[in-house]
Parts: C-alpha cells; sequence; structure tokens
C-alpha cells in the first residue's frame, strides 16, 4: 500500500489526533498500529 508524498503530512496530522485520543483505550491502540503500518509500508 502506498501513498502520494502529498499525503505525508495529513497522516502525521492524523497520527497526532488519533494518538491523542486515549479515552478509548481500544480505539487508541488500533489507530497507533494502523498509523505505524502506514509509515512503514512506503
Amino acid at each position: 500500500m502506498r501513498f502520494k508524498k502529498i499525503n505525508l503530512p495529513f497522516f502525521y496530522f492524523s497520527h497526532y489526533l488519533l494518538g491523542s485520543c486515549n479515552f478509548f483505550n481500544n480505539f487508541f491502540i488500533e489507530s497507533k498500529y494502523y498509523c505505524y503500518f502506514l509509515l512503514e509500508n512506503w
């Protein structure tokens, strides 16, 4: 799965938003894993 380089700031921004939403522990862990998956599959 590859994304254009123009979308990189959006993924960093969404990673920050999802990472700060730790009110729901399950959602926090899943979103964190999803963001790491996106960053590792460049």
